[in-house]
C-alpha cells in the first residue's frame, strides 16, 4: 500500500512539473515565435516588406502642422517616457518615437511595450540610429548600410513596424548614410540640417527644432514662440523632446512633476496656434 502511495505521489509530482514546464517554456517559445520575422502577418505587416512604401511620396503640409519627435526611446527613463507618451496620445496628439534598435533588441520589456503602443493611431516608430553612438553615421563610418539594415530588421522583428523615418544619433550623418537610407527604402530623415533633397526619396526635416537637454531646459513660452514663427514661415514645426529632461536628476526613473506640468502647458499653448499634430509618416502619400 505504501509503495503504491509513493508511486502515485511520484507520478503526480512529475505531472505537475511537466505542466509547469509546458506553461513556462511554451510561453517563452510562443513569445519568440511571434517576434520571428517570418510571422509579420501577426502584426498586420505584408510579407513583401521591400515594396510596402516604394510608391510613397512626401510633401510639405498645406495646413499648419506640428510634429513632436521624442528621442532616445529605449535608453532608460522608461516610467518617464511612458508617462509623457500616455499624456500626449490621451489628448489625441500624434507623436513620433525615435527608437534605438539595439536597446529594443536587448530588452524584451521595452520591445513588448513598443509593440503594443505602436498599434495606436497617433504613434509613429522611427529608427534612431543603431546603438546611438556618436560615431555611428559620421563620415568615417565604414558601412552605414549594414547598421541601418540591421537596425531596421530589429524594429520589424521585435516591434512589428517598418520604419520610414530615420533620425541619426546627435543629428549627425554622412552622405553615405543618405545613400544607404535610400537603398533601405526610408523616406524621411529628421536631423539638425535644414536641407531638402529634391533628387532623392529622402527628405530632411528639422524646422526650428527645440532641445530639451537637462542643462539647457527651454522655457515653455520660448518653445511656443519659436514654433509659431516656423509655422508662419513654412507651415511646419518639429519639436525635439528627450525623456531624460523630464526626469529627476537623482533618479532617472522618477518623473519631475514640475517639468511634467510644463509639458502639459506646452501642449496647451501649441493647441492654441491653430495647428494639426502629425507624425513624419503622416506626411507621406502612398
Amino acid at each position: 500500500m505504501g509503495y503504491k502511495m509513493r508511486k502515485t505521489k511520484l507520478y503526480f509530482g512529475l505531472l505537475i512539473i511537466t505542466l509547469v514546464a509546458i506553461l513556462v517554456f511554451g510561453f517563452r517559445f510562443d513569445y519568440l515565435d511571434r517576434a520571428n520575422p517570418n510571422n509579420f502577418v501577426n502584426y498586420g505587416i505584408p510579407k513583401n516588406v521591400e515594396n510596402t512604401y516604394s510608391n510613397c511620396t512626401f510633401s510639405l503640409p498645406s495646413q499648419r502642422t506640428i510634429i513632436l519627435r521624442m528621442d532616445d526611446i529605449g535608453a532608460g527613463y522608461i516610467p518617464v517616457y511612458k508617462s509623457l507618451i500616455n499624456k500626449t496620445i490621451s489628448q489625441n496628439i500624434s507623436l513620433t518615437l525615435a527608437t534605438i534598435p539595439m536597446n529594443v533588441k536587448t530588452n524584451l520589456g521595452i520591445a513588448k511595450y513598443l509593440r503594443n503602443i505602436a498599434k495606436n493611431e497617433y504613434i509613429e516608430i522611427a529608427q534612431h540610429g543603431y546603438a546611438h553612438t556618436l560615431q555611428e553615421f559620421q563620415i568615417n563610418t565604414t558601412n552605414p548600410l549594414k547598421l541601418i539594415n540591421e537596425g531596421k530588421n530589429i524594429l520589424i522583428e521585435k516591434i512589428g513596424v517598418i520604419p520610414t523615418t530615420f533620425i541619426p544619433p546627435y543629428n549627425l550623418y554622412s552622405p553615405q548614410t543618405l545613400e544607404a537610407l535610400n537603398k533601405e527604402g526610408f523616406k524621411i530623415i529628421s536631423s539638425g540640417q535644414n536641407n531638402y533633397l529634391s533628387k532623392s526619396e529622402i527628405f530632411i526635416l528639422d524646422f526650428n527644432t527645440q532641445s530639451f537637454y537637462a542643462n539647457k531646459y527651454t522655457p515653455t513660452q520660448e518653445i511656443i514662440s519659436v514654433c509659431n514663427k516656423s509655422l508662419n514661415q513654412m507651415q511646419i514645426c518639429v519639436i525635439m523632446l528627450h525623456p531624460q529632461d523630464y526626469a529627476m536628476e537623482y533618479n532617472k526613473n522618477i518623473i519631475n512633476r514640475s517639468r511634467f506640468e510644463d509639458y502639459q502647458e506646452m501642449l496647451d499653448g501649441l493647441k492654441e496656434l491653430n495647428v494639426e499634430f502629425k507624425t513624419f509618416e503622416d506626411l507621406l502619400s502612398c
